[in-house]
């Protein structure tokens, strides 16, 4: 049985971690649950899951704008545990916060907090979906095609894309027009989108030559509880798993 890690430790109030754990059980894979990179030691892939606190702006070059109860001590463990897939090669998922980690760890900035917040943050007494656009020769095209609604729990996002990455989802804000998002979503494609906005949302990425890929949605939590009208999450899990 091939065992996946998932970065993180302590309580799961939110259900982030056993979200991911029901996933890979699901698929036949083991899930061991820690913040030391010697624990990836036996791993065939690793998972970065989201939650707080956000990523210290002083590791993209940024003084603190916006980004809540940062603590260095925290994101150093996880960027080492990052560190040590990535020199093995191993595959590996991040969600919502784990997407920004990668992104940053490869080169990227973030924006600090999202002007168009209060579409994407986390609500907890109701369940927030908005539309992606899947930017065709991506995973996320392959899974959902043009379209994936999402489940949303986010105030950042990612800014400067890092260099070695390309686009697979987008979300859109009202004020941009039809015109505006088909050629923003054909320069992702063509790879010369390299900055998320305020207005025009990075969903998901991927790295162009590792296995590596990122969403700044929660499949996982879609997995236990599925909300009518979003996609299937376990799509991104078997792709997932197609990789280790």
């Amino acid at each position: 049985m091939k065992r996946v890690l998932i970065a993180g430790t302590g309580p799961d109030p939110h259900h982030i971690y056993s979200g991911c754990v029901l996933a890979l059980e699901a698929l036949g894979l083991e899930a061991v649950q820690s913040m030391e990179a010697e624990d990836l030691a036996g791993c065939s892939g690793l998972i970065l899951p989201g939650g707080v606190p956000d990523v210290d702006p002083a590791r993209y070059g940024e003084p603190l704008a916006g980004s809540l109860e940062v603590t260095p001590e925290l994101d150093e463990q996880y960027f080492s545990v990052l560190a040590r897939a990535v020199e093995q090669n191993l595959p590996v998922l991040g969600i919502c916060r784990g997407c920004q980690v990668i992104n940053v760890y490869f080169g990227g900035s973030l924006i600090q907090d999202l002007e168009t917040s209060d579409i994407h943050r986390f609500d907890p007494k109701n369940e927030v979906v908005h539309d992606t656009a899947c930017i065709p020769g991506t995973f996320a095209y392959d899974l959902y095609g043009a379209h994936a609604p999402v489940n949303t729990k986010h105030h950042q996002a990612v800014r400067r894309l890092a260099p070695e990455f390309g686009i697979a989802q987008l979300w859109f804000d009202g004020s941009i027009s039809r015109e505006a998002r088909a050629e923003l979503i054909a320069q992702a494609q063509a790879g010369t989108l390299t900055e998320g906005t305020h207005r025009c949302v990075i969903e998901g990425v991927y790295h162009r030559t590792r296995p590596i890929f990122g969403l700044q949605w929660h499949p996982e939590l879609l997995v236990d509880k599925p909300v009518e009208g979003t996609v299937d999450p376990m799509a991104v899990f078997r792709h997932f798993a197609s990789l280790l």
